[in-house]
């Protein structure tokens, strides 16, 4: 199975017999995993509105299909360049490999909300994307929990700007 296998076949499931495997506060994000299964994992993942998010960041070690849900969604950047969904209708999908930069423009006034179909790779156990990380962290709070033990964060070149 591949990715794309996975994420077609899981958004067909029925999401009532879901059940919360991990939950993680970012800061900016709050992040709910809910579907795991090695190498494949799912998160519900909440913008809060009005904290900002960085444009440009990856995750080296995730392939994802990011599906928004409902209500307005932000714009979606991929190597610099507003991405276009890969379906037609009101719930954006956008496909990102992990050596895509990508990021969000600026979130609602009501925030948004999206689902992350992963594919974990290189033999690293599945997590939460916000801690397979390359970039500027995207909170304080991101930064602190980037730099412990569970984490992986390649800095790159601007991970000390002032948050």
């Amino acid at each position: 199975m591949n990715l794309e296998e996975f994420s077609l076949a899981f958004l067909e499931r029925d999401m009532t017999m879901l059940a919360p495997v991990e939950f993680y506060d970012f800061g900016t994000i709050l992040s709910q995993v809910i579907y795991r299964d090695d190498p494949w994992q799912v998160e519900f993942v909440i913008l809060r509105p009005g904290l900002g998010f960085p444009r440009q960041h990856r995750h080296p070690d995730v392939d994802t299909y990011d599906f928004g849900l409902g209500g307005e969604q932000p714009p979606f950047f991929v190597n610099g360049n507003i991405a276009t969904s890969l379906r037609a209708g009101i719930r954006p999908l956008y496909r990102v490999a992990s050596s895509d930069w990508h990021g969000i423009g600026e979130v609602p006034a009501r925030g948004a909300c999206f689902l992350s179909l992963q594919q974990w790779r290189n033999g690293v156990t599945p997590s939460a994307v916000g801690l397979n990380w390359e970039g500027t962290p995207m909170s304080l709070k991101h930064k602190t929990i980037l730099q412990g033990a569970r984490a992986k964060w390649i800095k790159g070149n601007n991970a000390d700007i002032q948050l």
